[in-house]
Order: structure tokens, then C-alpha cells, then sequence
């Protein structure tokens, strides 16, 4: 790890060790980096603790995203693969690089709450052709006032009311919007997915254009990408981070850090969070 031509292959090795002034970290252009690259220790003005890139090509990516393979079909159109990676749901699914959105239902647009019960936690919809049991398991998406939109577990679904495992924002009222995810019953277009958190398994849609095969199929399940914490003087640049569960770049009571030249790109959440932190400097 102390020179290039015996250089660490993970950035895990980082991680417990405290950096210190004119200290440097480089990662090699035209890698990808598997993880968080966690950086803490004290630099000061004109010895900064520094981060970036060396050789030649395109900058270093720290990536989020982990491959899956040995998708199996499961039925029509359907296919299936574990994610032993996973801790839990993860954050978005990739296909050849591309975010794809997960399964839904309706396809577009929202359905409308025929009936509300003057509380938080159920509603109707009296359109519905499901049977009792049909959406139990699933999420719901809820407009549940004119400003809160709540993603909430459906622990019953019978006579087209849907119980809710949490309560929503607001009152649920009539005639707002909602729409149905993370149900496998949701899939009918080319890349929609469901993960089944119980069994670890990834479910996706692909038909004979859309089929996993000979395809790279990635999913998100490294929280956070670059992690500086109670450190300060601190200069990161020319890293790409990407497709991370959570957060691209998380700051944790550092002190004068400078980001320069990162590209950040499909977090799961936030791309950059700044949190107890002075004279924080971002540019391009």
C-alpha cells in the first residue's frame, strides 16, 4: 500500500487507521473501488490530508453497487436471483449501467382512496378487482396530504381496505392519490423489480428484448461512498462515486474539507450530506 507497484486492492484496509498531515491517498485511474473510502485524521493549512487520483485514464470510480448473476427463470417473463449481498432492501437495480425503477402498480400515474376511516392507518379503494390477502406484504405509496407522501407497509389487505403497518403523515382523506410497490404481483414491464427481504431474492421482469442474459445487473448496497469524519484540512478530488444504497458523500464534524472535481451520481438517497461541519468548500 506504500508504493505503485504494491499497491492495496480494497478500500477496506483504510478503515481504523488515523491519517495525518501530508498524508495521501491515491486511487488508480481506470479502477472501480468496491465500498467506502473512510478518511479521518487532522491535516492543517498548507499540509492537508488529500485524496485522489493517479496514473492515466478516466478517474477512479468508488462504487455502491454489487453484481448479481445465475438469474434463473421462474416463469413467464419472470426471473429470480439471490442477493447475498444485501443486507436489505436495496437501494436501486442497474441494468448495463442504467437505474430501471421498481415494479408498480398501476404502471402510471396514482389510483384514488374511495374511503377513508378518520385515521392514519387504513383506507379503501372500492375499484379494486383483488382478492382479500392479494396486496398483503406489499407498500404503499400515499399522497396523504397536499405537502407528505409516506411509503408504508401493508399488513392487511381485505374488502379492498388496505391496514397499514405504520401511520401515515397526515389523516388519510378520500379522493387523494396512492399507488402499490414492492409486491411481485407489480411486474409486467421490461426492467421493474422486486426484492423479498426474507429470502434475499431479486426478482425482475424481461421478456425475450429484456432477459438477463449477457447482461451486467447491478444493485446498490453499500450505504455511503466517501465517509470523512472529525477530521479537518481535508482535500478529495478527481473520484467518481457512484450508485451507493445511501449517500455518495457523507461529512461528520470535519473541518475545512475541500471536494473538487467529483462526480456523484445515483444515490440511493442523498449525494452529499454535511453535518456538523465548518468551512466546507465544493467545486467543480
Amino acid at each position: 500500500g506504500l508504493s505503485k507497484t504494491s499497491p492495496w486492492r480494497s478500500l477496506s484496509k483504510l478503515e481504523g487507521i488515523t491519517l495525518g498531515a501530508g498524508d495521501s491517498v491515491f486511487l488508480e485511474r481506470g479502477g472501480v473501488f468496491f465500498g467506502t473510502l473512510s478518511i479521518q485524521g487532522r491535516g492543517h493549512e498548507g499540509r492537508e490530508i488529500y485524496a485522489g487520483a493517479y496514473g492515466r485514464g478516466k478517474n477512479p470510480v468508488i462504487t455502491g453497487s454489487a453484481e448479481i448473476k445465475n438469474w434463473q427463470p421462474m416463469a413467464t417473463n419472470l426471473w429470480v436471483a439471490t442477493c447475498a449481498s444485501c443486507k436489505g432492501q436495496p437501494a436501486n437495480l442497474f441494468i448495463d449501467g442504467v437505474s430501471q425503477p421498481l415494479g408498480r402498480y398501476p404502471d402510471k400515474g396514482y389510483l384514488t382512496i374511495t374511503k377513508s376511516f378518520n385515521n392514519q392507518f387504513s383506507f379503501a379503494d372500492s375499484t379494486l378487482p383483488f382478492p382479500d390477502d392479494f396486496w398483503k406484504g406489499a407498500e404503499v405509496v400515499i399522497k396523504s396530504s397536499r405537502w407528505t407522501i409516506d411509503n408504508i407497509p401493508v399488513i392487511r389487505y381485505a374488502n379492498r381496505t388496505f391496514d397499514l403497518l405504520l401511520p401515515a403523515s397526515e389523516k388519510v382523506q378520500e379522493g387523494f392519490g396512492y399507488f402499490i410497490q414492492k409486491h411481485l404481483s407489480t411486474l409486467d414491464r421490461n426492467g421493474e423489480w422486486f426484492f423479498d427481504a426474507e429470502t434475499k431474492q431479486l426478482y425482475l421482469y424481461g421478456d425475450a428484448r429484456g432477459a438477463p442474459v449477457e447482461k451486467m445487473i447491478t444493485v446498490s448496497v453499500a450505504d455511503v461512498g466517501l465517509f470523512i469524519s472529525y477530521s479537518e484540512y481535508v482535500r478529495i478530488e478527481n473520484i467518481a462515486i457512484k450508485s451507493q444504497a445511501l449517500t455518495g458523500v457523507r461529512l461528520v464534524s470535519s473541518d475545512h474539507v475541500t471536494l473538487t472535481a467529483l462526480e456523484v451520481c445515483d444515490s440511493g438517497v442523498n449525494g452529499l450530506v454535511v453535518t456538523g461541519c465548518r468551512n466546507t468548500t465544493v467545486q467543480q
